[in-house]
């Protein structure tokens, strides 16, 4: 019986991966961005400063994870 490459025929798409990358960082962002709202009672005035800090946070556990300290990481 001779071996076949089912993926043979599909072409790579690396900005494919990197939507979901990006899909999955805007979503973990907004999420972090959310409870901190969410602490606060969902009161008005601070949706830029939460994104911001969500970003920050989200950058901070990034570099963490790609330097290896997963011990550090907090989410």
């Amino acid at each position: 019986m001779k071996a076949t490459n089912k993926n043979r025929n599909k072409s790579f798409n690396p900005l494919a991966k990197n939507g979901a990358l990006l899909l999955n960082r805007n979503t973990r962002i907004a999420e972090y961005a959310y409870y901190k709202s969410k602490s606060r009672v969902f009161e008005s005035g601070h949706e830029v400063e939460d994104w911001l800090e969500a970003e920050r946070h989200f950058e901070q556990q990034t570099v963490l994870f790609q330097s290896g300290d997963y011990y550090l990481l907090s989410i």
